[in-house]
C-alpha cells in the first residue's frame, strides 16, 4: 500500500490547473510615444509618476549624447553641471512640485539637433538605482518646412507613366488627405487648393511608421504564443515521463500481492492512460486554439499591409467586363431589375418554377455571365448597405436547401453584417480590419493564377485575398444582398474585353 501512495504522489504534476492558468498570462510592454514638432516651436514631452510621493530624482536622457543628460534633478534642485551644453536654459520641469506625479518636460525653441529619443527615468525613496527603467520613453521627429522646387527627382520605376498626373502632365508628388489619392503640384495649388495634403515621403514614411509598429506587435504576439506551445509540449512530455516512470513502480509491487493488487494495477493504469489521454487531447486543442491566432495574426498582417494605396488597382480596373444579374437563379423572395443590375429584398416571396439553377432556401442570385479563363473585375454599389455576400462561384454549386459559403463548397466570397464586422468566408471565417467602411466593393479574379480579390474603391486600398485556388471549371459572379439591395456599376469596358464578353455570352446561349 505504502508503494501504492507513493504512485499517485509520482502524479500530482499531472494535474491541469497551472497549464491552463498559464495560457492565459500577459505580458505587456511601454509604448514609445511619437511627438513631431517645427525648428523654434516650444514642445511638452509627458511622463507621469505612478504617485506623486517621495520622489528624489528626476532624470531625462538621450542615450545617443555624452554627457546623456537633458535634465537632472536631484537633491531637491535642478543640477546643471552634468546636462548636456545644447539643453542648457532651454528645458524645465512643467510643474516644480511635481503635483500628482507630474515629471514632463517642457523644451522650448526646438531645432533639428534635438531629434532623437528621450527616456525618462525617476527614483522614489531608495530605488536601486541599477534597476532603475525609463516609465516613459518619447522619440521627438522635428520636420522642416516643405520643399518649394518645381522639379523633384523620384526614384526609378517600371512604369513611369503611372507615377505623372494625366491632367497636367506633372510628376505625383504629393497625397491628397481628404480624397485619398496621389496628386501633382498643379492639383494641390487648384482642385485640392483647400485640402490637407503631405509629400509622398511623408506619406511613405507614415506609413511605414504605423507599419512597423503593427508588425512589432504581431511578432511580439507570436512569440508569446510560440513560447507557451512550448511550454505545453514540454507539459506533455513531462507527463509522459511521469506516467512511465509510475508505471515502472507499480510494476513490481502489483506481481508480489495478490488478486487485490493485481486489480488495483489494472485501475491504476487506467486512471493512468486515461488522465494522459486527457492531457494529451486538452494540449492538442490548445495548440491547435494557438496555431489559429497565429494565422489569424498573419492574416492580419498581411492585410495591414496590403490596405496601403494599391496603385495595381488601375490595371485590374482594365480587365472590367459587363455582368448582369440571371433573374433564372434568383431566390423567389429577390426581386433583379429589367435591366439586370440591381437585386431587392421583396415584401412577398412569389410563386417561380422551381428550376434547377434558381437558388430556393437562401437569399442569393448568379450573374448570367460566366468565366472559365483570363482575368475580370467588376464593381458594387453597398453604400449604406448593413448586411451582405459579395464573390464568385463556380457553377456546379449546391444551389438547394441550407448553403454554408466557403472555397470548400464553391464560394469564394467576403460578409458584411451589422454587428459582427467584416468577415472572409474561408472556412474557418477570417475576421477582416478596414480603415473605413467602404462604399463601393471591387472584385477582381485572375483565373490561372487562382486569385480573388476585394477592393475598397473608393479609398484604392485591398480588403482581401483568395490565392492558390484551383479553379476547373466556369465561375460566375455572386451576389447576396440579404435584406437590403445591391446595385451593379456600369464601367467603362475596353475594346479586347467587349469581344470577349461577345463570345462569352454567345457560348452562355
Amino acid at each position: 500500500m505504502a508503494m501504492f501512495v507513493l504512485v499517485l504522489l509520482l502524479l500530482c504534476p499531472l494535474h491541469l490547473d497551472p497549464l491552463t492558468s498559464a495560457l492565459f498570462l500577459l505580458f505587456s510592454a511601454l509604448d514609445q510615444k511619437n511627438i513631431t514638432a517645427k525648428p523654434g516651436e516650444n514642445i511638452t514631452l509627458p511622463c507621469r509618476a505612478p504617485s506623486s510621493t517621495n520622489i528624489t530624482v528626476v532624470e531625462w536622457i538621450r542615450p545617443d549624447l555624452r554627457p546623456e543628460y537633458v535634465f537632472l534633478y536631484r537633491s531637491m534642485q535642478d543640477d546643471p553641471d552634468n546636462q548636456h551644453e545644447s539643453f542648457k536654459e532651454r528645458v524645465e520641469l512643467e510643474d516644480s512640485e511635481m503635483k500628482d506625479g507630474n515629471v514632463s518636460l517642457v523644451l522650448r525653441n526646438v531645432t533639428t539637433g534635438d531629434r532623437g529619443t528621450y527616456e525618462c527615468h525617476i527614483v522614489q525613496g531608495k530605488t536601486n538605482r541599477s534597476n532603475n527603467e525609463p516609465i516613459s520613453t518619447i522619440y521627438l521627429d522635428v520636420k522642416l518646412g516643405e520643399c518649394e522646387c518645381k522639379h523633384k527627382l523620384i526614384h526609378p520605376v517600371e512604369n513611369l507613366e503611372s507615377r505623372i498626373c494625366k491632367t497636367h502632365d506633372e510628376p505625383l508628388e504629393f497625397f491628397c488627405g481628404v480624397d485619398h489619392m496621389f496628386i501633382c503640384g498643379s492639383c494641390k495649388d487648384s482642385d485640392h487648393k483647400s485640402h490637407k495634403t503631405v509629400t509622398v515621403e511623408e506619406e511613405a514614411q507614415m506609413k511605414r511608421t504605423q507599419l512597423g509598429i503593427d508588425m512589432n506587435d504581431t511578432d511580439q504576439m507570436i512569440r508569446v504564443r510560440q513560447q507557451k506551445i512550448q511550454e505545453i509540449q514540454d507539459s506533455v512530455e513531462a507527463s509522459r515521463n511521469n506516467a512511465a516512470k509510475a508505471l515502472s513502480y507499480s510494476m513490481p509491487v502489483m506481481t508480489a500481492v495478490v488478486e487485490y493488487i493485481k486489480k488495483s494495477q489494472a485501475e491504476l493504469t487506467e486512471v493512468i492512460e486515461t488522465k494522459k489521454k486527457k492531457i494529451e487531447t486538452e494540449a492538442e486543442g490548445f495548440i491547435k486554439e494557438l496555431e489559429e491566432e497565429i494565422m489569424q495574426i498573419k492574416q492580419k498582417n498581411l492585410q495591414e499591409i496590403s490596405m496601403l494605396c494599391d496603385p495595381d488597382l488601375k490595371k485590374m480596373e482594365q480587365h472590367a467586363v459587363d455582368v448582369t444579374l440571371d433573374p433564372d437563379t434568383a431566390n423567389p423572395w429577390l426581386i433583379v431589375s429589367e435591366d439586370g443590375k440591381q437585386v431587392t429584398h421583396g415584401d412577398r416571396k412569389r410563386n417561380l418554377p422551381n428550376k434547377p439553377e434558381r437558388f430556393d432556401h437562401v437569399l442569393n442570385v448568379l450573374a448570367k455571365e460566366g468565366f472559365s479563363s483570363g482575368k475580370f473585375y467588376y464593381e458594387v454599389q453597398v453604400k449604406e448597405k448593413t448586411h451582405w455576400d459579395l464573390g464568385v462561384a463556380k457553377e456546379s454549386i449546391n444551389r438547394k436547401g441550407d448553403i454554408r459559403l466557403s472555397p470548400q463548397n464553391g464560394y469564394w466570397t467576403i460578409l458584411l453584417k451589422k454587428g459582427y464586422g467584416f468577415t472572409a468566408n474561408a472556412g474557418p471565417a477570417i475576421n477582416l480590419h478596414v480603415r473605413e467602411m467602404p462604399q463601393k466593393i471591387g472584385v477582381f479574379v485572375d483565373y490561372e493564377e487562382g486569385q480573388v480579390s476585394f477592393y475598397n474603391v473608393d479609398s484604392r486600398a485591398k480588403i482581401f485575398s483568395f490565392t492558390g485556388c484551383n479553379f476547373t471549371e466556369k465561375l460566375f459572379p455572386f451576389f447576396s444582398p440579404c435584406q437590403d439591395d445591391l446595385v451593379i456599376c456600369k464601367l467603362k469596358v475596353t475594346e479586347k474585353n467587349l469581344k470577349l464578353e461577345l463570345q462569352r455570352v454567345k457560348y452562355h446561349q
